[in-house]
């Protein structure tokens, strides 16, 4: 399959090393993880739109973030949630089962992904939110160790996790 591209500048500190970064003209129904949840997706990708003044579109914090579609939605609008992290198990550390999770915010359970260790993850699932008021938006990645790395082991356990907050309108 083709997929069309563009090329942009590249930006950050990255600059120098990559003069141009793709992006991709694709639709999220393409990409989402369930594909029963493709129409859903597309809804949500009519309705996306950038950041209202003072919101955000996306929370990062360590090696893991969470980004919406759409931070200001209307109620049962589906909004298009994207989680990027990695699973994995720290080298030197044993009896590991790393955890990574999506949380909506609402009260609804906490989908998981758990793809083999090492895995680095983009995470596409919509949600909709039922009820005017504002949710925090949670992805957390943690080794869950029994055993952790000895001392001066290469790598140490870890336990992020980045929020993103969505207000949703009536």
């Amino acid at each position: 399959m083709l997929v069309p591209a563009l090329r942009v500048p590249g930006v950050g500190e990255y600059q120098r090393e990559n003069a141009f970064q793709g992006v991709l003209a694709i639709s999220s129904a393409a990409l989402v993880d369930d594909p029963g949840q493709a129409d859903a997706v597309r809804q949500a990708d009519a309705t996306s739109s950038g950041p209202a003044e003072g919101a955000r579109a996306c929370g990062t914090a360590g090696a893991v973030a969470v980004c919406t579609s759409q931070p200001s939605p209307a109620a049962d609008a589906p909004v298009l949630l994207t989680a990027f992290g990695e699973r994995y198990e720290p080298v030197g550390a044993s009896g590991c089962q790393p955890l990574f999770s999506l949380e909506a915010g609402d009260g609804s359970d906490p989908q998981s992904f758990l793809p083999r260790s090492g895995t680095v993850i983009t995470a596409r699932v919509t949600h909709t939110y039922a009820d005017p008021g504002t949710y925090t938006v949670v992805v957390r990645s943690v080794s869950r160790c029994s055993t952790p790395a000895s001392p001066g082991g290469t790598e140490q356990e870890y336990d992020y996790s980045a929020q993103l907050t969505i207000t949703v309108t009536g």
